[in-house]
């Protein structure tokens, strides 16, 4: 997935009860802690940590923390509400911009912050939402598994809408739910368009696929030949970054580069829009790989966009260009695509983070290929069913292993052994207000597609229903 990583409880020092301080005290530090964070001023905050405290993480462990998996999820901290004082701590009710936080903290004698501790509200402890929308008619005991699987997620309350589409033995069948904005009573369809994520990698996995079937370029290509400027430091010995590094995620480049916060009018709900080729090119000129290429496996967002640049200067066409022209237009996906048209704006369903949230929709100028493609039930259920068939070679060419040690991974598809001795390819994606999965196995002839119109998690859906379709 392109979300960051997100941790529930950040660092809770060891030991048995700290000391909580003051409760006027800790105000004053929980005050200021809000303005230090709204002022992006992470290091200053880390700077009121105890000695012990900072010996328990590192400062940019830290900053990291508060910087992506808080501030770019859920914006800015609106308020705070004193709730109560426990053994080891007081706690604060945070409001961010975008989500709720319980703050823990605890001072020391000299006001210095001893723990520090964010836990997401959950509203789904207060109640469930029994009444959505529905068009599954229950008829056959794979219509009630679908439901009961859909049950829980569809009752949280940080959900709002999802689609699944499924192909088993020449059948393809559709199971909606929720809405596709809250409040509108507005169930979606096969053509409702959504935000597939990293399920866009493997449109790109396709690509070189294909541009090598083409002769354009060589798996085991320097990307150096294709880079505009010099990077002697994209290399580890004698062990440089080739095109197939970047698909598989052994490039050695990192999940993110750390500049994303220095591009031009820096949106944290929309983090990769303005993101662009000169910076992608001055970071990989700063970069130094700590790992060499083709080594290890660390899935690399920055990675699978510089593929897609490296496409579009190979074709000389635009990355958008180039999954119409070589994939969508092929199978009749007509409602895929990065940049949506009139009509399909009308059909794109409202995004929503994982504690119920509106979030905006993301745009990806860069880095595309990581994650930028929209696309529909009915469209993705098609992509699948022809990755089952193989009748194109390039996509036959993006299932093939290209490393496997540890994890086998193909052209930016996972590959997974199942329990029922099968191959399972697939890939998972998420933005901020979506999260989508697809997943077939083409000995049994089956496969799913779930996207979602919320942060939530829809793999372990996905799963069970592989599971029973191998029986």
């Amino acid at each position: 997935m392109i979300r960051p990583l997100f941790f529930l409880v950040l660092f809770l020092v060891s030991g048995a009860i700290m000391a909580q301080g003051d409760k006027l005290k800790n105000n004053e530090v929980a005050l200021k802690t809000k303005l230090l964070f709204n002022e992006k001023k992470y290091s200053d905050i880390y700077a009121l940590f105890s000695t012990k405290l900072k010996n328990e993480m590192k400062e940019q462990d830290f900053c990291d923390f508060l910087n992506r998996s808080l501030f770019v999820l859920y914006g800015d901290i609106d308020s705070l509400e004193y709730v109560k004082e426990t053994q080891s701590c007081h706690c604060y009710l945070t409001h961010f911009k975008y989500g709720d936080f319980q703050m823990n903290l605890a001072t020391d004698k000299e006001n210095n912050i001893e723990l520090i501790s964010f836990i997401p509200v959950s509203t789904s402890k207060f109640f469930k939402i029994t009444d959505y929308l529905s068009d599954n008619k229950k008829e056959s005991s794979f219509d009630s598994l679908v439901d009961k699987l859909v049950k829980d997620h569809m009752q949280s309350p940080q959900n709002c809408g999802l689609s699944i589409g499924v192909f088993n033995n020449g059948k393809e069948s559709f199971y909606n739910y929720g809405e596709v904005k809250r409040g509108s009573k507005t169930l979606a369809t096969s053509s409702t368009i959504y935000e597939i994520g990293s399920v866009s990698k493997v449109f790109c996995g396709i690509l070189l696929a294909n541009a090598i079937l083409e002769n354009k370029v060589n798996a085991e290509d320097d990307i150096r030949n294709y880079l505009p400027g010099e990077y002697p430091n994209l290399q580890v010995g004698d062990n440089y970054i080739q095109l197939i590094h970047l698909v598989n995620h052994t490039s050695g480049l990192p999940r993110l580069p750390d500049d994303i916060g220095a591009q031009q009018d820096y949106n944290a709900l929309n983090p990769y829009k303005n993101y662009n080729r000169e910076m992608v090119f001055n970071y990989l000129k700063k970069i130094q790989l700590s790992k060499q290429p083709g080594k290890v496996c660390e899935y690399s967002n920055i990675g699978m966009g510089l593929l897609g640049i490296i496409l579009e200067r190979v074709y000389g066409k635009p990355f958008e260009e180039l999954v119409k022209e070589k994939i969508t237009s092929s199978f009749g996906m007509n409602n895929t695509s990065i940049r949506l048209n009139t009509d399909q704006e009308k059909k794109f369903a409202t995004g929503y983070n994982i504690v119920g949230k509106e979030t905006p929709h993301w745009e990806l100028e860069a880095i595309a290929a990581a994650g930028a493609v929209r696309s529909s039930p009915g469209d993705m259920l098609t992509f699948l069913k022809a990755n089952l068939e193989e009748k194109n070679e390039a996509l036959k060419r993006s299932h093939q292993s290209t490393f496997n040690t540890g994890n086998t991974i193909a052209m930016a598809w996972h590959i997974m052994k199942t329990k029922q001795g099968n191959n399972m390819i697939w890939h998972n994606g998420g933005t901020f207000g979506f999260s989508a999965f697809i997943g077939f196995v083409k000995e049994k002839n089956c496969g799913v597609v779930i996207l979602n119109n919320s942060g939530g998690n829809v793999d372990f859906i996905a799963l069970q229903l592989l599971k029973h379709l191998q029986q």
